[in-house]
């Protein structure tokens, strides 16, 4: 099963429980979000994966901003500690 809000997969669980406030998986109470009952493939990781009936599992475009930004950064880190190790 997972726990998916706005088709953001949230988390992904064998059981919760329903609660006033919301559904409660591992000690942690998510409001506003509903569990679907499907059985993920192994390759998904909570966040960065969406879900929807017409879609099925997709890498969520948030994600991929997300990625080419800490890719950015981390090349523009890498290029000032070159610089100030005077390497480059």
């Amino acid at each position: 099963m997972i726990l998916v809000h706005q088709e953001r997969v949230v988390e992904i669980m064998d059981s919760y429980e329903q609660v006033a406030n919301g559904i409660k998986v591992k000690n942690c109470v998510y409001p506003d979000c509903q569990v679907i009952d499907v059985i993920p493939p192994d390759y998904v990781i909570p966040d960065k994966y969406g879900y929807s009936a017409t879609k099925s599992f997709y890498i969520r475009e948030q994600w991929k901003n997300k990625k080419e930004q800490i890719e950015s950064d981390a090349k523009d880190t890498l290029m000032l500690e070159l610089i100030e190790g005077g390497l480059i």
